[in-house]
């Protein structure tokens, strides 16, 4: 708490004062930071404080953007898919229109108004929306409870609290009553609109016209399908990318034991002789390889940063002091983690326990301070002790908040130097599956302290899990929305080619009456699918450019025109739609000519 240099504390909660607005407060705040800063330029100096309302901070500043992102996206599939579903029930909707056509014709004929018959098609599409609603809250209702289940992979309390309250409630009734609209609103207008002749006559154009409505519903579903195949496409090959990004450690073989040595009251010479001796008897384990000690574990939320400059050089940049990543470690870390040693030593297995003023940093330190010279044996001002330190190695650059991130200048202080209570026992195993050696480890930890609890212990591997969080949502959401997209307009494409051939069931059999051959009346429905089918794809790719564009935030190494992602969507689409077609086709090559010539 007395060590200026350490920007550990990144978050404290205050109430403000009765009439005192936010800006008034951080006026407030930077006048204090001023003050700090001509008193301790060094420390100070890239320093910043801002405040947040309450509603802004409940989201992590730093990964507020990339979260509103990432719901911003799930909130376009989901509309996506509720626009196909509306495509779909409004072609349903007029094909069964073309069987209503006589009934709707007589009562125009006796004299019903058509605003009066537009109401009664509205309120019957509403209603089947309404009852949709009712159907998906109970499927909303069994979802939340698995939210609130979900435990996310971090060592920061973050739940998921989602309940149907009125506000959901309401919402849905009102998505509903409009997605009932939208369904009925093309086949009431249609039907209303033409004459009471031609309505009571069977055939005719209306038949036609339906017809092109419902060709047009199939290819907007085919589009945006194609947007969600290669949106989903996209996805899995980020989450593939995620999995094999050079984090700079080796997470194989590898476990982690959180303890926090402060909560039992440990001193500063008890915790010193307690971590010795947990280090020699872990290391004494049959299957140990090798054990290390940190402060802080990679990939997580928490954020150390301190100050730093290279000796006698102004650090380039505006801040003269610019602020580094930081960990606290032993002399066992570096071999624990796998990480590189490129120039020079690690830290000895006596500065563990003496207080020598000595630095690890690693390649993008010293690229950013030094260039192309060799920085071991120069010397640096660190924030955090408030003293020059010694460069003793230069060791490789590692991920420490996100897996997309650029290479961040960092440092590593000597555990002796720089005790800490909280700390996180790296041990690799020398066999395949480090899990076999987590019994022995607690039991470790309880002969030297059984009051000492050990929290977190598993492998690097499942900590990892939290930073392959957002990639992994991604493509399950994704994917799982492409897959019902291609569901849905699988079905489109189905029912319009079945009412296709149920509305030229006549004019196939005449056809076949006058000697056209199977081959011939199937390549005729064939033709009409895939025309549907191409023409679909074509316009999702031209809209899958602009859509994928705005996710490119949540992929990792994947551009957003990418060939295979957009080429995969188009063979699932297209071969899908083949097999919607064959069984309409099929109907089609078997139309016997005499039934057809006298169907009603």
């Amino acid at each position: 708490m007395d060590a200026r240099g350490g920007r550990w504390l990144m978050f404290t909660i205050g109430r403000l004062k009765p009439g005192v607005t936010l800006a008034q407060a951080q006026a407030d705040c930077n006048a204090v930071l001023a003050q700090l800063r001509d008193e301790y330029p060094r420390l100070y100096e890239s320093q910043s404080y801002r405040l947040y309302p309450d509603a802004e901070a409940r989201l992590h500043p730093e990964g507020r953007g990339a979260t509103v992102a990432g719901l911003g996206a799930l909130g376009a599939v989901v509309a996506i898919v509720l626009l196909l579903v509306c495509a779909n029930v409004a072609g349903l909707l007029l094909a069964r229109s073309a069987t209503r056509g006589r009934e709707i014709g007589i009562r125009l004929a006796l004299g019903a108004k058509r605003s009066r018959i537009t109401r009664q098609l509205l309120t019957e599409s509403v209603l089947l929306a309404l009852l949709g609603g009712v159907l998906g809250v109970g499927v909303a209702h069994v979802l939340t409870g698995f939210l609130g289940s979900l435990q996310v992979p971090t060592n920061l309390p973050v739940h998921f609290r989602a309940s149907l309250d009125h506000r959901v409630l309401g919402f849905a009734a009102l998505i509903s009553v409009l997605a009932g609209i939208l369904c009925g609103l093309a086949p009431s207008l249609r039907m209303v609109r033409r004459t009471e002749a031609l309505a009571v006559t069977k055939g005719g154009e209306g038949g036609r016209k339906a017809g092109r409505l419902l060709g047009a519903f199939t290819v907007g579903q085919l589009a945006l399908s194609t947007v969600l195949l290669a949106a989903a496409g996209l996805a899995i090959q980020s989450l593939r990318n995620a999995g094999q990004i050079d984090l700079g450690f080796e997470p194989e073989r590898q476990l982690v034991a959180s303890m926090n040595l402060n909560l039992q009251g440990y001193d500063r010479a008890e915790g010193r002789t307690f971590v010795g001796a947990l280090k020699r008897r872990v290391a004494e384990i049959p299957g140990v390889e090798t054990v290390g000690i940190s402060k802080s574990l990679p990939l997580t939320m928490v954020t150390n940063r301190t100050g730093f400059r290279r000796e006698g050089v102004e650090a380039p940049g505006e801040a003269r002091f610019p602020a580094v990543q930081y960990n606290i470690v032993d002399s066992g870390y570096l071999e624990a983690m796998g990480i590189q040693l490129l120039r020079g030593r690690g830290f000895l297995p006596e500065e563990d326990e003496q207080a020598r003023k000595v630095v690890l940093i690693n390649e993008a330190t010293a690229r950013r301070f030094w260039g192309d010279e060799n920085p071991v044996g120069d010397r640096a001002w660190i924030g955090i002790g408030d003293h020059d330190f010694e460069v003793v190695g230069v060791v490789a650059n590692t991920k420490y908040h996100t897996l997309g991130e650029p290479p961040l200048p960092g440092i590593y202080l000597p555990f002796g130097a720089f005790y800490t209570g909280e700390i996180h026992l790296h041990v690799r195993s020398a066999g395949a599956d480090p899990r076999s050696i987590m019994q022995n480890i607690r039991g470790e930890v309880r002969a030297l302290d059984p009051t000492l609890p050990v929290h977190d212990l598993e492998t690097m591997e499942s900590h990892l899990g939290y930073a392959l969080l957002p990639a992994r949502m991604t493509a399950g959401s994704v994917g799982s929305f492409a897959a019902l997209a291609l569901l849905l307009a699988t079905m489109g494409l189905y029912g319009i080619l079945a009412f296709a051939v149920r509305q030229q069931t006549r004019a196939l059999g005449i056809r076949k009456a006058l000697g056209a051959t199977p081959l011939r009346i199937l390549g005729l429905v064939l033709r009409r699918g895939m025309t549907f089918a191409l023409l679909g794809v074509g316009i999702g790719l031209v809209l899958a450019a602009v859509v994928t564009r705005a996710i490119s935030s949540l992929l990792y190494g994947v551009a957003p025109l990418n060939a295979l992602a957009y080429g995969s969507a188009v063979v699932v689409l297209l071969a899908t739609a083949a097999v919607a077609i064959l069984l309409p086709a099929y109907r089609a090559v078997r139309v016997d000519p005499v039934q057809a010539i006298n169907v009603e």
